[in-house]
């Protein structure tokens, strides 16, 4: 179950970061166009998410799963 806690967490912060629009909304135009914005912070939290459910089915189907 902690790797689903895990694996919430980094779901809320992919969805959170893109849907308020952060870091943009905190900082003048123009400062994150290009990296560090809140689509590119979208999609790295994606690939943690990604890496978090295989890791969690991974050890359901080994039986190690805490």
């Amino acid at each position: 179950t902690y790797v689903l806690l895990r694996w919430g967490l980094a779901f809320f912060v992919a969805s959170a970061a893109w849907l308020l629009m952060l870091p943009e909304r905190l900082f003048p135009p123009g400062t994150f166009d290009y990296l560090g914005n809140s689509h590119n912070v979208m999609h790295v939290m994606v690939l943690i998410v990604w890496q978090e459910l295989h890791w969690g089915v991974r050890a359901l189907v080994e039986g190690t799963a805490a």
